[in-house]
């Protein structure tokens, strides 16, 4: 059995994701397409626009086989980990292949990818030096890592470096090599808009810009295939878009309850504590909070994390122990009815637990135990905020997705 992997958000699905996963299952004739895609939580921090469990099925229609959740431990991680804990899930299942989106189109661009992986797979000492002085001005860690490989490899233009697709591919390929794996990376050129442009300029839209539209109750569903559109909007029909300014009472209660877990938030440091326990008492607004920690040093994602973490009660001694020892599963959301034979061959050649069912999971050990608490916990969180009761422990009641 043949297996292309793809690691995504889908938030929401659109055509661009369309024209990649087609192209993924082209490109690699697998039998089946698995997707391991962010729970209800996504890698900047944010609530995901609708529930895992509808993007699991809108990934179906569009042509995915088997959809897993990336746990949110991994979910809510910078590039590094997010592609640790995803590259970790498909290498664990088998996957001969994995595909993904990327700016680095043009010979030179392709070329500065492939001496950044080289480099930061093995990073010397001068480099890891220069790293350490960039961190110094106050600058990002992705920049003073992208301005350290610039001056130890003598490339000027580094741009590429910038684009978010460009930067999860080469976590992606470390992530490959950390592990050991026989994964084949199939890089496919992302088309249509800018990542982060927040209005549609084409008919290949970003998710920022259709979120954007969503939040607005704006039309979207030129920007979405038919399926998607449709349910997207039978979803919204029946719950409210979730609004992560309804979690500044979470953070509100812990700044004046339990300071203290400010001080053990993953990659945090005293001073990202102090710039916490001083924002709250000057914002009216969890996106106003996460503003005004924000700094050049602590972007606007890595705060947002850390947010969450603090609601969640993820420490930072959790987080050391997950990125060193690995708990993964694969917890699967939805599987398309004519591949349900595959399951039976995925759990048998698969190196770490596969299940279906919440209530019936095979994790043995506390880690992963943990772990997946958490993944319970963010979707109970998620849905506090819309407003409905019935979906309190939706991980146990919600059938698996069949279609």
């Amino acid at each position: 059995m043949k297996l292309c992997g793809i690691i995504a958000e889908y938030n929401p699905f659109h055509k661009g994701h369309k024209l990649q996963l087609d192209s993924a299952k082209e490109k690699s004739g697998a039998d089946l397409c698995v997707v391991v895609m962010s729970g209800m939580f996504t890698q900047r921090g944010d609530m995901a626009i609708a529930s895992k469990f509808l993007r699991a099925q809108i990934a179906l229609t569009q042509g995915a086989d088997i959809v897993i959740e990336l746990p949110v431990c991994y979910a809510l991680q910078p590039a590094e980990y997010f592609a640790l804990g995803g590259v970790g899930i498909l290498d664990g299942l088998g996957a001969d292949f994995i595909s993904y989106g990327t700016e680095a189109v043009t010979e030179s661009q392709r070329a500065v990818i492939d001496e950044f992986v080289k480099l930061t797979d093995k990073p010397t000492r001068p480099f890891e030096k220069e790293i350490k002085a960039n961190l110094s001005q106050g600058v990002s860690y992705p920049q003073a890592r992208a301005e350290a490989f610039s001056k130890i490899a003598k490339i000027t233009d580094i741009s590429i470096l910038k684009s978010p697709n460009a930067i999860l591919e080469i976590a992606y390929r470390n992530a490959i090599n950390t592990l050991g794996s026989s994964i084949v990376p199939l890089p496919v050129p992302r088309a249509g808009d800018a990542y982060h442009e927040s209005c549609p300029k084409s008919s290949i839209a970003s998710a920022t810009s259709i979120r954007n539209l969503i939040k607005e109750n704006k039309d979207f569903s030129a920007f979405v295939p038919k399926a998607c559109s449709t349910l997207l909007n039978e979803y919204f029909s029946e719950n409210i878009i979730p609004d992560i300014n309804m979690l500044y009472p979470y953070i509100v209660h812990t700044a004046a309850a339990e300071p203290d877990k400010f001080k053990h938030l993953p990659d945090g440091s005293p001073e990202l504590y102090n710039r916490f326990i001083n924002a709250v008492s000057k914002s009216k607004s969890y996106q106003e909070l996460i503003g005004n920690v924000s700094t050049r040093r602590f972007t606007y994602a890595r705060v947002s994390r850390a947010a969450i973490h603090s609601i969640l009660n993820i420490s930072d001694s959790f987080v050391y122990e997950m990125r060193r020892r690995l708990p993964l599963y694969a917890r699967v959301l939805a599987i398309k009815e004519e591949k349900k034979d595959f399951l039976g061959t995925l759990t048998k050649q698969s190196k770490i637990p596969v299940f279906t069912s919440a209530a019936k999971h095979p994790l043995k050990t506390n880690l992963q135990k943990k772990m997946f608490s958490y993944d319970m916990a963010a979707t109970n969180l998620y849905n506090l905020t819309l407003k409905n009761v019935d979906l309190f422990n939706q991980d146990y009641t919600q059938k698996l997705t069949i279609c």
